[in-house]
């Protein structure tokens, strides 16, 4: 099964592995778990030049969503360190 997401067809696997490192890309941006390699680490640090070498033909499609999704996620609540506040 196929999906055209704005042109750009992707697959079932495509959105699956989306998925998996967007979710790298938010823990890693959170130092949450395990950081992610060397394509995870060039969207975190905003190096578009390594983010595009370093990406997959997966993540090359992917590329806007998630930098769209990294600035306009924030840390959830249960999260922050509450022992600093108040």
């Amino acid at each position: 099964m196929t999906i055209s997401v704005r042109f750009k067809v992707v697959t079932v696997e495509d959105i699956n592995h989306i998925v998996n490192i967007g979710t790298s890309i938010l823990c890693t941006k959170w130092n949450i778990g395990i950081l992610g390699g060397g394509f995870v680490e060039a969207v975190v640090n905003n190096n578009l030049s390594q983010a595009v070498s370093r990406a997959d033909g997966t993540n090359i499609k992917a590329l806007r969503l998630y930098c769209q999704m990294m600035y306009n996620t924030s840390l959830p609540s249960e999260l922050y360190d509450t022992s600093i506040v108040g």
